[in-house]
């Protein structure tokens, strides 16, 4: 059995010439739905796929594809780029696997619309072309006019007879050719002389136009001259203009009274203002600093007198809390030592204490040390292991490591002990730091000496020996005896403490100077002797609290006393820098800051409406002027009106009357305008003629006009004369440079040749219609059986065993099993066809198939089919699916991704996918209509099916909810419930 080629992934990173980045994962053995929209990449992916397996055939576009897929259960990878495909079998490079010739892939591309297309008359030969492949031999055949000829006419030989026609009437009209050819040097003559009238006729017309342009422009001159020179000068709108400036100038009379008005209003308004000029803008910030000064001031009083009730009340506190038969000026004279002497004598009376209780217990703990003699015994046999070391073959990294710990370890120690317990504890660093160097070091000894030498020194020191000579063992040992040492080194800073714990006399010396420090605090204080040191440093504390009490009242006092000083000069500082300005109401000073604030809020306000009434009074000035003068201006500009239209004073109608005028003198000297500029253009063009006479542009119009007249009729024949002329030439020069006559006689001898030719295609077309006939027989003979076994078998398979395909005297049947009856193809249902076609196409390719089992592409085989047919076809592919091969579906259409989830639904043994490309969702499975929805017929697609699991038929029946048998219903509307009793049959 060949093996299936199933894809895993397919991926596109280049294609048409422009990057994709396409790709498709987890594809499924069975049906791969690759849903999306038109343009989503559906059918690139499919071209994509074909690329790889058949490069030869893909565009030269620098398509990029990878393609990972398994074989029989093998994995497989296949990459094509730059028109080469590269295979991969288990990640290693191979030869690619054993896949059908590029000319049978169309076979693998199934577009049912196109095939289920054909009519009851054709479907049978549809048939019979994909048993051979899909190929029709005999249409083939008609394409290349393979077909016996008819029996050979007589045009050939009419043709040759045309021929030699055609060469006699040439031979006629070169005869007549000659004859023209004696007339040609008459009919130039006369051409001359026509020509030479035409340009005289030409030259007179121009002249008659110049001589009519010059009398246009005097009459136009004359008109010009009947009107006013003035008008020259006009422009037409004198009147509006007039007007227009007539109401600017009463517009500025008004606004001329205005002005003046303002003026004597805003001086009114200066003289009334409390100011005697405007206040610069520093002086009113200077006024609002002085405001704020009194204002800080005025706040640090308040803060003064709080101070000074807070100081008060701190003062009559501490002096109660004091309790001591002293009166307050005694106790505010006692010079009483500071709080910090008094602490510090007791801290240092109790540490004294502390320290003696400590060396006693020390000494009862340390004991008898051990000797020295042990230590140095210790130490020597260290010695001799690290030596052992260094000269055996090298310590390990990790064994370095553990002897750099221990050092590190010991290290630590000291430091903890020398600063919690004695400097002392700091010798046991020495150690640390030597087993820390031996480590660092160890690794990289020479080993130029003799290990087993250091090995029996060490033996002879009755220690005890590592268990094994060998360095992990060597390791161990010497820790213990860094251990001990470290042990023994401690023992020594014992007997140090304790020789100094017996011998120190430093408490006693100590406890006497703290006695004489209290009895001085006592006489400073002249407290009782009989306090305690608790009771003593208690008493001293509260004094010298109330002490600073008392001192904090004065303190307050003299802040307030400060704060209203500052208040009185700040009121003066802001009267003296306010009568600076003139302030008409203010002459004494403000009582606080409320006033002095309202005071600058006046003057603001003055020098604002001082500032605005000046700004006012200025701007009154400038229109007056300018309004005045704008008047003068218009008075000028009237009087200039009257006198360019040349009248004496303001005569409003000879002024109007001249206006409307105007557009008829504008006319009259464009018109001559005109008319001169006509007359140049005519007189250039006469001047330009090579005929042109000075005299005559003295002649009159109707001279011209009669001259014109008398050559009209030699100039009219111009045009015959040059066309008689042309044709005899044109004959002449075709005669003398044309090969028709050798043209005539070379196409009668081909007329004569056609005959032969029209035999020798007469032979081509028999001898192809017998060689197509001999390969329809040979492909049928040699193909036709085994695809036809195969596609009966696959039919069979497909129908569930109720359809068997039949061959019989050159024509296929289909035999019923059920209702054993044989069929013709055409009388076949849409759905069985279907499967029929679908049957035949399989059977085409598992025969010709001599490698692997390659997957198959359908492309909306689904599209404009009904219900029946959609399911047959939706059948047809699962069960092909069951036998082995992948299936590819490509659609953009809801309906038929869920038909074909429905239908797969039922068939669990079919791997299923659904591929949303472009971000589309997968749609939801439609239900199909009901029985009574579709006029009684069986719906192509209901409700997944229950399994009956252990039910009765009856019981089967109940959980589907088959419908009671109604005799009036239509047969296709009877459930199959009441035919088919084996419940496991009427599930599958």
């Amino acid at each position: 059995m060949r093996d299936e080629l199933s894809i895993t992934r397919l991926e596109i990173d280049r294609m048409y010439g422009r990057r994709l980045d396409l790709s498709i994962d987890d594809l499924e053995a069975g049906i791969n739905i690759l849903y999306g929209p038109n343009g989503s990449g559906k059918t690139t992916l499919a071209r994509g796929l074909e690329s790889v397996l058949w490069p030869s055939t893909a565009a030269s576009d620098g398509r990029i594809v990878e393609v990972s897929m398994t074989i029989g259960g093998v994995p497989w990878s296949a990459s094509l780029e730059r028109g080469r495909t590269i295979w991969r079998r288990e990640g290693r490079e191979a030869g690619p696997p054993p896949l059908p010739s590029e000319d049978q892939r169309d076979r693998y591309q199934l577009l049912l619309p196109e095939l289920i297309a054909a009519d009851d008359e054709n479907f049978a030969r549809l048939v019979l072309r994909e048993m051979v492949g899909g190929v029709d031999v005999q249409s083939a055949a008609d394409m290349l006019d393979f077909r016996l000829p008819s029996p050979r006419s007589g045009f050939a030989t009419q043709a040759a007879a045309d021929r030699v026609s055609e060469v006699a009437d040439l031979i006629s009209r070169r005869r007549a050719l000659k004859t023209d050819m004696d007339r040609l040097g008459r009919l130039e003559s006369e051409l001359d002389e026509a020509v030479r009238a035409s340009r005289r006729i030409a030259y007179l017309k121009d002249l008659l136009a110049a001589l009519g342009a010059r009398d246009v422009r005097i009459r136009a001159e004359r008109i010009l001259e009947s009107f006013p020179s003035h008008l020259a000068d006009m422009q037409g709108d004198e009147m509006d203009r007039l007007e227009s400036l007539r109401e600017s100038r009463t517009e500025g009379r008004e606004q001329l009274k205005k002005a003046r008005a303002d003026i004597e209003e805003n001086e009114a308004a200066l003289a009334a203002s409390l100011l005697d000029g405007p206040i610069p803008a520093d002086s009113l910030g200077e006024l609002d600093e002085r405001v704020r000064n009194i204002e800080r001031a005025e706040s640090d009083i308040r803060a003064a007198e709080k101070a000074l009730r807070a100081a008060g009340k701190e003062e009559e506190e501490a002096w109660t809390t004091l309790g001591i038969g002293v009166d307050r000026d005694h106790a505010g004279r006692l010079d009483v030592p500071g709080f910090e002497a008094v602490s510090g004598f007791v801290r240092k009376k109790r540490d004294v204490q502390a320290r003696a209780d400590a060396r006693r217990k020390l000494i009862e703990m340390i004991g008898e040390p051990p000797s020295d003699e042990e230590t140095d015994r210790l130490k020597d046999a260290a010695r001799l292991l690290v030596r052992w070391l260094q000269d055996a073959s090298g310590a390990s990294r990790v064994r370095r490591y553990l002897l750099l710990a221990a050092g590190l370890l010991h290290i630590l120690t000291g430091v903890v002990l020398g600063v919690l317990v004695t400097t002392w504890g700091l010798v046991l660093v020495l150690p640390g730091a030597g087993a820390a160097w031996l480590a660092w070091q160890l690794p990289q000894a020479s080993g130029s000496s003799d290990a087993s030498v250091h090995r029996r020194s060490f033996e002879q020191t009755g220690l005890e020996r590592p268990a094994s000579w060998t360095p992990e063992e060597v390791f161990r040992s010497l820790d213990d005896l860094q251990r001990r040492i470290s042990e023994s080194r401690w023992s020594d800073i014992l007997r140090e403490e304790r020789r100094r714990a017996h011998t120190d006399d430093e408490p006693a010396e100590t406890e006497s100077e703290l006695q004489a420090a209290r009895e001085e605090l006592l006489r400073q204080t002249g407290l009782d002797a009989g306090l305690s040191d608790e009771g003593l440093t208690y008493i001293i504390g509260r004094i010298r609290d109330w002490q600073q009490a008392s001192a904090g009242v004065a303190g307050a006092r003299e802040a307030l006393k400060n704060a209203e000083e500052h208040v009185v000069q700040a009121i003066n500082d802001f009267h003296e820098t306010s009568a600076q300005f003139g302030d008409r109401q203010s002459t004494d000073p403000p009582a606080d800051a409320a006033e002095a604030s309202a005071a600058v809020r006046r003057l603001r306000g003055a020098d604002s409406e001082y500032r605005q009434a000046a700004s006012r009074l200025d701007a009154a000035h400038k229109d007056a002027g300018r309004v005045s003068g704008e008047l003068e201006k218009l008075d000028e500009h009237i009087a200039s009106l009257f006198k360019q239209a040349g009248l004496e004073g303001q005569d409003d109608a000879a002024l109007a009357e001249l206006c409307r005028r105007k557009s008829e003198f504008d006319e009259a000297r464009s018109a001559l305008s005109e008319a001169v500029g006509a007359e140049k253009t005519r007189l250039e063009s006469v001047r330009d003629h090579d005929l042109f006479d000075e005299s005559d542009l003295e002649r009159s119009t109707s001279e011209v006009e009669l001259d014109i007249e008398s050559l009209s009729e030699h100039a009219a024949r111009v045009d015959t004369l040059r066309e008689e002329i042309r044709s005899i030439r044109q004959d002449v020069s075709r005669a003398e440079s044309s090969r028709e006559l050798e043209i005539a006689r070379s196409a009668m001898e081909d007329a004569l040749s056609v005959l032969d030719g029209e035999r020798i295609g007469h032979v081509r077309s028999m001898v192809g219609a017998k060689l197509a006939e001999f390969v329809s027989e040979q492909t049928y003979e040699q193909q036709l059986p085994a695809v036809f076994k195969r596609a009966r078998k696959i039919f069979g398979r497909v129908t569930s065993g109720r359809y068997e395909l039949r061959f019989r005297d050159s024509s296929f049947t289909a035999y019923d099993t059920v209702v054993a009856r044989e069929h013709e193809l055409g009388e076949l249902s849409t759905g069985t066809r279907v499967q029929l076609l679908l049957s035949v196409r399989i059977a085409f390719i598992e025969e010709q198939e001599g490698g692997v089992r390659l997957p198959i592409v359908l492309d909306e085989t689904l599209a404009n089919s009904d219900d029946a047919r959609a399911e047959a076809i939706v059948r047809t592919v699962l069960r092909i699916c069951q036998t082995g091969r992948q299936v590819f579906y490509l659609t953009a259409r809801d309906d038929e991704v869920a038909q074909w989830v429905s239908v797969a639904d039922r068939l669990d043994d079919v791997p299923t996918r659904i591929v949303a490309l472009s971000g589309s969702r997968p749609p939801t499975p439609r239900r199909s209509k009901t029985a009574e929805q579709t006029n009684g017929s069986v719906p192509a697609f209901t409700r997944e099916i229950p399994r009956p699991e252990d039910r009765t038929h009856a019981e089967y029946g109940n959980h589907l909810g088959v419908e009671p048998w109604n005799p009036y219903a239509p047969i296709g509307a009877l459930h199959l419930w009441y035919i088919v009793e084996d419940v496991d049959i009427l599930y599958r």
